[in-house]
């Protein structure tokens, strides 16, 4: 068994982090004792790491089993940019695309190989995972393998026969979402019915959960506008339908002028990742989507999930809101609804869904017809699958009839014996079962609408089994009032610079800076524009270059060398290679250099010289040059001495940064983000101004 001082050894090695979150470690050690395991850990509570890490210490490959082609590509992504060896397989990949990452998988060229559950019951491909060493099986989303879960796939159902064809590797489930029924049946299903179970707490402390009611459509729209505008950062809007999807994106554009982008399954794949790309690399702050979008998503600063319709369960609410404050900061969790509406608009959704006898009886009696004739191709039900491949599923887990792979023209299965007459009731019994559930899970969600006086953090921790912990400080729309924006703002901040720097790597020469809280935000903003500079060359997402959290580390500790640098929060060895450099030049441009000793003088006295070049005209930057100070010190200097003079000379001394023009147009936006931080200004102004001209706007308005 793998010791803890060597897991952190991997850890700093290759992810650049200090310490495991909540059971990390315990699930990595038992997956590295090749023994199998069911993790629950909350969204954000890092699940990837516990299948990424061993990966990167067992011998063979890792199969990553993930229900999202877009959750696979940005795992790949973030897994390359670190230097690890890592593919996608899933049906986007040509034919000539699939043979080659096949053969580098045979080829020991691929540490980590992430596959979606359709792709198990290719016979290609399970023909070439026989031939390599697979160390470790991890089932993402386990959730999606029981029937009675929020989320079933059937073709998770494919996951066990396919780990004892392959040599039945360690297997780790992982899910965020699964209460004990279903945790238990997803277990036995996946054929680990006695591993050891690793459950974290579902509860999200920094998340105030809340429902505001409405009378009208015209109300609920313009609370979930006011909601948007006044989010202190990124905003994520659920939507019930595509329709509405794009006609809420539309209003508010126009009602908070900015662009919102809208996201659903009716958009092409290209015209999805490009809505997620800008979503996560910050070119676009507010996003409305269908439940069809956020699995995967890690952007630190979600500081507001609105739903404008009822989810289909708790378990995807749950689901949905983790999106919010994955960075651990205060965020707020909006359902804003017309209830008798909304909540009837959803049964009425959910009644369309329903399984109808004569659409059961037809793909039974075509499975039946292949099934008689040995097998073949058995073709989709209309333009939708869902149901056909439902059948099949529940049949081949009664033993008449096995899937082999699964096409664009329907399911090619394959049969040793006729399907009997008897089997369409014990399909149509699980089918009802399964609708029943459904049915009885909506009926929790409505009630948790419907809440009344309970807490509603209590209620839902009470749904997951959990025995209750102490109200949280921002608990609940029952509990507290929703956080203002600029407690919200405030408490980020506050939160932030709490966050103790890291202590830097044995070796490592920790010659850094230190800066005070002022500096720290002004480091930590040039980061970002540097930042959001290279993922837009790099055609990539911000947070593949590095993390708020990685940032905002940096930015802490003003590292001047490289080996200062490796001591931060996400710098493994490629990261350094890639960008120390890079991320050292503008932490030198914006901190200054140690002064000697010899000619250190007080602030108080430079500041008195500073004020002095700023009334006989000289710019910030003019002035840096003459003080043989660092430009970002000099305007912190500008700043402080505009705020104090009282003599009127600072009037003429703004026209050296911002015109009277600039000033106007600015001052349009802070009016717009009063309690709001300056990158909510930046992007309502439409990045024409700089953080500095922002900055100073802001001293003059505070002066009038």
């Amino acid at each position: 068994m793998t010791g803890t001082s060597a897991l952190n050894r991997a850890l700093r090695e290759y992810f650049g982090l200090e310490q495991f979150r909540p059971l990390q470690a315990e699930i990595i050690a038992e997956v590295l004792a090749g023994r199998p395991a069911m993790a629950i850990l909350p969204t954000g509570g890092g699940k990837s790491l516990c299948y990424q890490l061993p990966a990167l210490m067992l011998p063979g490959v890792t199969l990553v089993i993930s229900p999202l082609i877009s959750l696979m590509k940005d795992q790949v992504d973030a897994l390359v940019a670190r230097g690890i060896r890592a593919v996608a397989i899933n049906s986007q990949d040509t034919a000539a695309e699939g043979r080659a990452k096949l053969d580098a998988l045979a080829g020991g060229e691929v540490k980590l190989a992430f596959v979606a559950p359709e792709r198990l019951s290719n016979s290609a491909f399970l023909a070439a995972c026989r031939r390599i060493a697979i160390s470790l099986l991890a089932v993402d989303e386990a959730h999606c393998v029981s029937q009675w879960g929020h989320d079933f796939r059937p073709d998770y159902r494919l996951i066990k026969d396919f780990h004892g064809a392959v040599g039945a590797p360690p297997l780790l489930a992982l899910t965020a979402t699964a209460r004990p029924d279903v945790r238990d049946d997803a277990m036995v299903q996946l054929g680990i019915g006695d591993a050891r179970v690793f459950s974290a707490s579902a509860d999200r402390a920094n998340l105030w959960i809340g429902l505001e009611a409405c009378t009208t459509v015209a109300e609920k729209r313009a609370k979930i506008a006011h909601l948007a505008r006044t989010s202190p950062g990124s905003v994520i809007i659920y939507a019930g339908s595509r329709k509405d999807c794009e006609s809420l994106a539309d209003l508010l554009a126009g009602e908070l002028a900015e662009p919102v982008a809208y996201y659903h399954a009716g958009m092409s794949a290209g015209d999805r990742t490009a809505v997620q790309n800008r979503f996560m690399s910050g070119l676009c702050r507010v996003v409305v989507a269908t439940n069809a979008f956020g699995m995967g998503i890690d952007k630190a600063d979600i500081r507001a999930v609105i739903h404008a319709c009822v989810p289909d369960s708790l378990e995807a609410y749950f689901q949905e809101i983790g999106r919010a404050g994955r960075d651990g900061l205060p965020s707020a969790c909006t359902m804003v609804l017309v209830q008798g509406l909304d909540v009837k608009l959803r049964e009425y959704l959910l009644g369309q869904e329903q399984v109808t006898g004569p659409a059961l009886e037809s793909v039974f009696r075509r499975a039946q017809a292949v099934a008689q004739a040995g097998g073949g191709l058995l073709p989709a039900e209309g333009n939708d699958d869902s149901l056909t491949l439902l059948v099949v599923s529940h049949l081949q887990s009664l033993g008449h009839i096995e899937l082999l792979c699964r096409s664009s023209e329907g399911l090619e299965v394959t049969a040793s014996r006729p399907i009997p007459a008897a089997a369409l009731g014990e399909v149509r019994r699980r089918l009802t079962e399964h609708e029943r559930n459904r049915q009885e899970r909506f009926r929790r969600m409505r009630s948790f609408v419907y809440l009344g006086g309970q807490c509603r953090r209590q209620h839902l921790l009470r749904y997951f089994g959990e025995t209750v912990p102490p109200q949280a400080e921002a608990c609940c729309s029952t509990c507290h009032p929703r956080p203002l924006p600029s407690d919200l703002a405030a408490a980020a901040a506050a939160g932030a610079s709490r966050k103790k720097k890291p202590p830097a790597r044995s070796g490592a020469n920790a010659q850094s800076a230190t800066l005070g809280p002022q500096e720290q935000t002004a480091l930590f903003e040039r980061l970002r524009e540097w930042r959001k500079r290279k993922a837009h060359e790099m055609g990539v997402p911000a947070y593949i270059v590095f993390g708020d959290k990685d940032l905002q580390s940096i930015a802490e500790a003003a590292p001047r060398t490289l080996d200062a640098l490796a001591g931060c929060r996400g710098l493994g060895p490629v990261k350094l290679k890639q960008y120390g450099s890079e991320v050292l030049a503008e932490i030198a441009a914006a901190v200054p250099a140690p002064e000697p000793a010899a000619v250190r003088v007080s602030r108080a006295e430079m500041l008195a010289r500073a004020g002095e070049l700023f009334a006989g005209g000289l710019a910030p930057a003019e002035a840096a040059v003459r003080l043989e100070r660092a430009e970002s010190t000099v305007f912190e200097y500008f700043l402080d001495w505009l705020a104090a003079d009282e003599t009127g000379r600072w009037k003429q001394a703004v026209r050296l940064v911002i015109s009277p023009e600039d000033y106007r147009a600015i001052r349009q936006g802070l009016r717009a983000h009063p309690e709001g931080p300056l990158s909510a200004v930046y992007a309502e102004l439409g990045e024409r101004y700089t953080y500095e001209q922002i900055r100073v706007a802001r001293a003059v308005m505070a002066k009038a």
